[in-house]
């Protein structure tokens, strides 16, 4: 049985940091929610992928083999205006969301993404919330 092997964050709302900036940070905060998923791996599934997106919209699931997709909304100008740390903790929250998403939409066990939400909190401060 394959595992689940990559959670990706894909930018269409264009924040002002760059795309180089703003994936390193995608790619640090899900591989932080990956790793804290223990190997649970959702059925028939492979690959998670959000494209954070700037339209505000209902979120549409959907596989495409064993990839489970979802478009997030993302609001760039609220994005830019954080600090570094809270734009971690925006990207985390965003997944987070999507993947909340996803469960409902194919019946995922949920509380194991609940669970590593609240992993990555804990082991990484820098995450939690920021006031």
């Amino acid at each position: 049985m394959a595992r689940l092997t990559d959670i990706t964050l894909y930018d269409q709302f264009h924040p002002a940091e760059g795309q180089r900036q703003f994936q390193q940070r995608a790619n640090d905060v899900s591989g932080l929610y990956g790793q804290c998923l223990r190997g649970y791996k959702p059925p028939r599934t492979t690959r998670i992928s959000i494209t954070l997106v700037p339209e505000q919209r209902l979120p549409r699931a959907w596989m495409a083999g064993s990839v489970a997709v979802i478009d997030q909304y993302a609001h760039a100008t609220t994005y830019d205006a954080l600090p570094d740390r809270a734009k971690l903790r925006y990207l985390l929250d965003c997944l987070h969301d999507a993947v909340g998403h996803l469960c409902r939409a194919f019946l995922w066990d949920a509380t194991v993404f609940e669970q590593a939400y609240q992993q990555v909190q804990e082991l990484h401060p820098e995450l939690q919330e920021v006031s």
